[in-house]
């Protein structure tokens, strides 16, 4: 887990299933980068105000302002029913609402989800072609300027959000 400093981001397991913590950071997967994949993982929230991130494509963690460079470098395929966007304090933002790639594109379907289900994400990247499926609905079909290979990471963003994941499962492309 890399955090902001001071801060007490942390991800819990609960045998396969993980929950987020605290707030800002990101739980990154090190064993290996990825170029062309497809990855699935489950999600559930248990408010409609949590917010959290499923992070492709990033610079690895032992680098200056990596949380930043995460952000500026790589994609986040957004959890958040509401849209906010914290500098106006306002909801609906559909570059900031769930299935959007954070302040990239919005999603093109609607993306409610049911609180307390269990919901699937099927990103696949592949090249600069970046396809995000809700609930086997594609809602997100990106072509993306960015890097195209990186780490894998999952967000906890605030101490209210506690974010759960389960099932994630990675298939390399050709």
């Amino acid at each position: 887990m890399v955090k902001q400093p001071n801060s007490p981001a942390s991800m819990i397991h609960y045998g396969s299933v993980m929950e987020t913590v605290g707030w800002y950071g990101l739980y990154w997967y090190m064993k290996e980068q990825f170029v062309n994949f497809v990855l699935s993982v489950d999600w559930r929230i248990s408010r409609r105000e949590e917010n959290s991130g499923v992070y492709i494509r990033i610079p690895p963690p032992d680098i200056p302002n990596a949380l930043q460079q995460a952000d500026l470098l790589g994609h986040e395929i957004q959890i958040d029913q509401r849209g906010y966007d914290s500098v106006s304090g306002t909801e609906g933002h559909q570059l900031k609402v769930t299935g959007a790639i954070y302040d990239l594109q919005a999603p093109s379907a609607s993306t409610v989800v049911q609180i307390g289900a269990w919901n699937n994400f099927s990103i696949e990247a592949n090249g600069a072609r970046i396809r995000v499926t809700l609930n086997g609905q594609l809602v997100n079909d990106y072509q993306s300027p960015r890097q195209q290979n990186g780490h894998i990471a999952l967000q906890s963003h605030d101490f209210q959000s506690r974010t759960q994941f389960r099932n994630i499962q990675i298939k390399k492309l050709p």
